[in-house]
């Protein structure tokens, strides 16, 4: 008779601290990770513009996406390009903003006049990259163009 008491109570805990704890994850999604809807534009599968994201699988990165939907700052679309189109080794989700790759190459670059714009995105392929540059030729000046694919 105890053994069924305890149990009970034990087991009331339990679906209590479930419950809590998945609406306290339904709350942080809410309110921190809206960028979980894909977008088809012009550019192709993107994320939501302007939605913000917190990666913690791999790694731990909060960041916001671009106009765009894509992992950038604010694009000045007066400035020359180095575009980088990539997978999600591109991308990086998974690191801040500060530590991706374009990020590097853009606080690498002393000239003020060149912007460098991350055009990664997981999953992406050859015949992805050439769709989202034949959609967005015309609204940027591209300097230079990198392809990195992680196979």
């Amino acid at each position: 008779m105890k053994f069924r008491l305890i149990f009970r109570l034990i087991t009331k805990y339990i679906l209590i601290c479930m419950l809590i704890g998945f609406m306290f994850i339904m709350v942080i999604k809410m309110l921190v990770y809206d960028a979980g809807t894909l977008n088809t534009s012009e550019f192709g599968f993107n994320y939501k513009p302007y939605s913000r994201f917190v990666l913690s699988k791999e790694g731990f990165a909060t960041n916001k996406f671009d106009e765009y939907g894509f992992n950038n700052e604010n694009v000045n679309q007066d400035k020359k390009m180095v575009v980088f189109f990539g997978d999600s080794m591109t991308e990086a989700l998974q690191v801040k903003r500060s530590d991706n790759f374009s990020e590097l190459v853009r606080n690498s670059i002393s000239n003020s006049e060149i912007e460098t714009l991350n055009l990664g995105m997981s999953g992406n392929s050859l015949a992805d990259y050439i769709a989202t540059l034949e959609n967005i030729k015309m609204k940027f000046i591209f300097d230079r163009i990198f392809i990195l694919n992680y196979s």
